[in-house]
């Protein structure tokens, strides 16, 4: 190859390389899903059963992997906290799709709650405070494109009064009353 050809490759290649990264739009990873931890209700007494919920909004155009897929790209959540039990999380319903020819997989778009019931020891009544911290480990998709896994950690302090004490703040719309 003469000089002249190896600039002309090095300058179209330059070019080509040039034109594909402008036109090569990086997805915003970092906004495209926001997490919000709640409570059915709070405050909370000694031996109360409840339920926190994970509410996730995923941006139009990005996914989350449902919890039967495979490690590490499933959706996973994780309680910790003195003072509680934790039951099975209930995830919801997924979407199954063909991504781009690569297979068919289960997945999260939109808005979801994934709710974990939890009960309060009996012998919680010298706090005051119940901190609860979930950890979710997830990866955020578009059709054509992954990120990295990563994990995010919410935590909720739930207010914890005497057995029989006044207040129960319920969210609405979330959570089925077991009223």
């Amino acid at each position: 190859m003469s000089k002249h050809n190896t600039w002309l490759a090095i300058i179209t290649l330059s070019y080509v390389s040039g034109v594909f990264a402008q036109n090569m739009q990086i997805p915003d990873w970092e906004n495209s899903v926001r997490f919000e931890l709640v409570a059915s209700h709070n405050p909370v007494r000694p031996g109360d059963s409840l339920e926190v919920g994970v509410m996730a909004e995923i941006q139009t155009g990005f996914h989350l992997f449902g919890p039967e897929e495979k490690k590490p790209n499933r959706t996973e959540v994780e309680v910790s906290g003195d003072w509680v039990d934790v039951d099975v999380p209930r995830f919801p319903p997924v979407v199954s799709r063909d991504l781009s020819g690569i297979g068919t997989y289960d997945l999260y778009e939109g808005e979801i709650s994934i709710l974990i019931p939890i009960s309060v020891h009996e012998v919680v009544s010298d706090v005051k405070v119940l901190p609860i911290d979930v950890k979710i480990k997830y990866q955020i998709c578009t059709d054509f494109a992954c990120s990295a896994p990563t994990s995010k950690t919410l935590s909720l302090d739930l207010s914890v009064v005497a057995e029989g004490g006044a207040g129960d703040t319920r969210q609405r719309g979330v959570f089925n009353s077991k009223e």
